[in-house]
């Protein structure tokens, strides 16, 4: 029969280190380690396998047995492969309907630029007039206020 320990790793010095974790996983440690006792401590597979190989069709048993075990796993890693891809591929998605929602974005942003681009030229145009036409009317004003001042000093009737 097999005896095999399956607490012989040991615990991480990281977590030895550090006063508040080192008593917790010790207890966990040595508690699972008496759980393992007390549950049989090797008679586990390996014990069967051992059993299995002395009977004349021991071999084929084992060999199916382990045959069967290596078709689960390999069943179990694809499951494990798709879930992992089908996350990323979800996850890809969001982020192709988030840029898709960004450019929309953009895209209405840039018609807004041009349709400003496109007035800009006739309101520089209206700015420019409404600047000419205040500042005509401010020289005209003050021509006024000159020429008042000019006939009041010269006593010039106009």
């Amino acid at each position: 029969m097999a005896n095999v320990d399956p607490f012989v790793i040991p615990i991480p010095n990281k977590v030895l280190f550090d006063q508040e974790l080192r008593p917790y996983f010790e207890y966990l440690h040595r508690f699972l380690h008496d759980l393992w006792e007390r549950t049989g401590a090797g008679d586990d597979l390996i014990a069967d396998l051992e059993a299995d190989t002395t009977s004349a069709d021991g071999g084929n048993r084992t060999n199916r047995f382990l045959q069967d075990e290596v078709e689960d796993i390999k069943g179990k890693l694809t499951e494990l492969r798709r879930d992992r891809y089908r996350d990323d591929i979800c996850l890809l998605e969001n982020q192709i309907s988030d840029l898709k929602r960004q450019n929309r974005r953009l895209e209405q942003e840039v018609l807004a630029l041009k349709e400003q681009q496109a007035k800009a030229p006739r309101r520089l145009e209206q700015l420019i007039y409404e600047v000419a036409e205040r500042e005509a009317k401010r020289a005209t004003r003050r021509a006024e206020q000159l020429i008042d001042e000019l006939t009041e000093r010269h006593d010039i009737g106009v």
